[in-house]
């Protein structure tokens, strides 16, 4: 999948272009991710911003129309207005890019309350959370996941809530103690995928790899001044655990 991260200058018509030269290049890639298609009388409806469109009982939240598109995720969607990107990923938008090449699954990123409804205006076909730390924006705070699962269901939206391991970027942004979270030897991950989880979610998102400045990695971890390791649990202790979290949801 991919993360379409802020940069200057970019509007709309930017992001088409970006969306357009990625299937170019990678549309037929073995690696790329693409969300399979809705079980029999699953949700799908054409995109476009009308609310209150109800799936079937019991269906998954999943793509709207093509299913099996590309997924890229939109950091900071909220920096452009919904009706500019409405021109791009609406149907009936002036410069759509639905139904072509590179009609991608698109996840704008939700962070105060109210721009579920914003991304709905904008034709997004969900929306996801990013932040690692619970409490930090209202959209990263897992007591409003229920309510934004909700809100998917409603709209025939995927909902992708992300979890983290724990958060701590005091050494790059000495401001932000605040909203330092501790991993609590992998209670706080725990914690994380278990509210997620709750949410029912058709994808979850992990929080990081390896943004060690950020203190959210799960990668393997061996011990290094200046970096907090993961003690005696080994190297491999958060992967381990992520599998483990995994195999739960998956024999729920």
């Amino acid at each position: 999948a991919f993360h379409l991260e802020p940069y200057e200058g970019r509007s709309e018509m930017t992001v088409k272009a970006d969306l357009e030269y990625l299937a170019q290049l990678y549309s037929k890639h073995p690696a790329l991710y693409r969300q399979p298609s809705c079980p029999q009388g699953g949700a799908s409806q054409p995109s476009g911003g009308q609310e209150g469109s109800q799936p079937p009982e019991g269906s998954l939240p999943c793509a709207k129309q093509g299913l099996g598109r590309p997924l890229a995720f939109v950091y900071d969607s909220y920096q452009t207005k919904p009706e500019k990107w409405s021109r791009v990923f609406s149907p009936g938008g002036d410069i759509s890019v639905r139904g072509g090449a590179a009609d991608f699954l698109v996840l704008g990123l939700w962070v105060e309350r109210q721009h579920g409804q914003d991304l709905l205006k904008g034709g997004f076909d969900g929306f996801y959370t990013y932040f690692a730390t619970n409490g930090m924006t209202w959209g990263s705070s897992h007591s409003n996941w229920g309510q934004m699962a909700a809100f998917a269901k409603k709209n025939a939206m995927l909902f992708v809530p992300s979890a983290g391991p724990g958060y701590i970027d005091t050494a790059v942004r000495p401001w932000n103690a605040g909203n330092k979270r501790e991993r609590g030897d992998g209670a706080y991950l725990t914690r994380s995928m278990d509210a997620a989880a709750a949410a029912a979610p058709a994808i979850l998102s992990l929080t990081s790899f390896n943004e060690w400045h950020e203190g959210t990695q799960l990668e393997p971890a061996a011990p290094r001044q200046g970096y907090l390791d993961y003690g005696p649990s080994g190297p491999n202790m958060y992967l381990d655990l992520v599998r483990r979290k995994v195999d739960e949801c998956q024999g729920d």
